[in-house]
């Protein structure tokens, strides 16, 4: 499915390719990405096409899961009471003056996890919900996440053009 959005639509359909791919759906974008020495397009476009295009997919999870407190909340508060734990309070954990675990953790270490969530096959939309549930600022969120797309498409690109030269 994703090929063909690239085979008939180009750097549209690549983006829409990326997009699609680093959304919640768990479609395998990066081999789409050897397709690039088959096409009369730039590889450094390509590479900035296919970061955008997975920048704003994660986003979009991001947002979905900060506007969509209540029903994560009730599912994550159900998930606990079938283990037997204490519920979570979302409003206790992203207020201003708290001092919660969570919020505390992402406060150190979020920008680094987004990282590497962005750039190793971890499903990073957790990362996306995790973020976007406890409010972690968008803009931290949003350059980690771009950086670390940026890296692994550069990594996959690079090695692809490696292999392509060895095999011509």
């Amino acid at each position: 499915m994703l090929d063909w959005l690239i085979q008939q639509f180009g750097l549209l359909g690549l983006f829409l390719a990326s997009f699609i791919a680093n959304t919640i759906l768990p479609i395998p974008f990066e081999p789409l990405l050897f397709l690039v020495h088959a096409t009369k397009y730039n590889i450094w476009i390509w590479l900035l096409t296919a970061s955008v295009g997975a920048w704003l997919g994660e986003s979009t999870v991001y947002w979905f899961a900060r506007g969509g407190r209540g029903p994560i909340t009730k599912a994550i508060n159900w998930f606990l009471r079938k283990l037997g734990k204490k519920e979570i309070d979302v409003n206790e954990i992203v207020s201003k003056n708290s001092n919660h675990w969570l919020k505390d953790w992402m406060e150190d270490w979020g920008f680094g996890a987004i990282f590497v969530g962005a750039f190793t096959p971890l499903p990073m939309f957790l990362f996306d919900i995790f973020a976007g549930y406890l409010d972690y600022p968008y803009w931290k969120f949003s350059i980690a996440c771009f950086l670390g797309k940026l890296a692994r498409y550069s990594s996959v690109l690079l090695g692809g053009t490696a292999l392509f030269i060895l095999i011509s």
